[in-house]
Formats: C-alpha cells, structure tokens, sequence
C-alpha cells in the first residue's frame, strides 16, 4: 500500500468515527440527528466561524455520506493547529471522545501540518 492509499484510508476511517461520535453526541444528548447537527453546526460557528466547505460539507462528514476532503482539512489544520471538529466534540461532550477519534485524528492532523 503506498503512502497516498494510507492518506485516502486515514481520512476515511476519520470520517467514519466523526460519524460515530455524533451520533453519540445526538443519543446521550436525546436529540435528533437534525437538532444535534443545528447545536454542533452553532457551536462550530461560534468558536470557529463559518466552516470551510459550507454546512452541507459538514453535515454530510458528520452523518457519515461523505469523506473529509483532504484538501478541506489540511487547511484548517494547518489555520488552527488542530482539527475544528473535535474542538467542537470537546466543547460538547462531558466525558472523553472515542480514543480511537482521538488517535486518528492526531495522525491526520499531523499529516495535514507537514503537508
């Protein structure tokens, strides 16, 4: 497998547990898909302004339709120094995120700043 294969596999596993950590975000919080996606989406824009990509990016990323554009995260990486989405998570969620979020997204963070 060659290193551009590991990157497209990285961001896809990455998008597949974002998708898992907001649907546990909506259960534990009791919300539909939809009013979990209007309070992360409102909380994003707080912290971070409006997202690169729009709102359809974002909510296709977090309810599991698409993958991350690589193009999309080095960016914002790269303008924060971490990954926006899991500031939000971490702003939302008592407890700790999925470990294995956490790995993952380290690893594509770290790529996108050496990118």
């Amino acid at each position: 497998m060659n290193d551009e294969q590991l990157k497209e596999e990285d961001y896809a596993k990455y998008s597949r547990l974002l998708n898992i950590q907001f649907i546990d975000f909506a259960r534990k919080e009791v919300l539909s898909n939809a009013d979990a996606f209007r309070r992360y989406f409102d909380c994003f824009v707080e912290k971070y302004g409006d997202p690169p990509g729009g709102p359809e990016i974002m909510k296709g990323i977090l309810s599991g339709e698409i993958v991350l554009p690589s193009k999309i995260c080095i960016k914002v990486c790269k303008e924060h120094c971490h990954c926006p989405l899991i500031g939000v998570f971490n702003s939302l969620i008592n407890g700790g995120l999925n470990p294995e979020l956490i790995e993952v997204s380290n690893k594509v963070v770290a790529r996108a700043l050496v990118s």
